[in-house]
């Protein structure tokens, strides 16, 4: 699920205050979205059966996301990735989630275990200032960075580049409005 443009700014303002706390691997905020489902290397003919799996998605009413909090997995004491998590749609997209991983289950996909509703804003390879991220993720738990409506479902290929990764959509999905 894509972010929408009007929160780029803010993404970048917070990446910026991270940025200098050790090596991160900052998300480019175009490329800033929740990952549904996260397939893996498909073959060329794997494509249809996976995109009319997913096209119960078109009869899902669309839903208000609010933007709330940062955090850290595995934790913020040992952090490797940086997240923007989400209040308000959360239970919507666990269910959305939950149908994807069904559907796709019937075609040789596994189910996810633990799925937590995010979006990355960083990778961490190194930090030179653990209390610093600490401190900064502390003071966001609980902020609020505004609401969208989700009104599409976008399944993509990712394809990993020196640049870092270059997407691009194979189907949109939009949602019932």
């Amino acid at each position: 699920m894509p972010l929408p443009y009007r929160f780029h700014e803010k993404i970048r303002e917070l990446q910026n205050k991270v940025d200098g706390l050790g090596k991160l691997k900052l998300v480019k905020p175009e490329n800033v979205h929740l990952t549904l489902k996260f397939l893996g290397n498909v073959e060329e003919r794997e494509i249809q059966e996976i995109e009319d799996g997913l096209s119960f998605i078109r009869e899902t009413p669309s839903f208000n996301i609010s933007l709330c909090g940062l955090g850290a997995f595995p934790n913020n004491k040992k952090p490797r990735v940086i997240w923007m998590g989400v209040k308000e749609g959360f239970d919507e997209i666990k269910n959305l989630q939950g149908k994807i991983d069904s559907s796709l289950e019937s075609a040789g996909f596994n189910r996810d275990m633990r799925f937590h509703p995010h979006y990355t804003l960083a990778r961490v390879k190194f930090l030179n200032n653990k209390q610093g991220l600490m401190d900064f993720l502390k003071g966001k738990r609980f902020l609020a960075f505004g609401e969208h409506t989700a009104e599409r479902v976008v399944l993509m290929e990712s394809r990993l580049s020196p640049r870092g990764p270059e997407y691009s959509v194979i189907r949109e999905f939009r949602l019932e409005k």
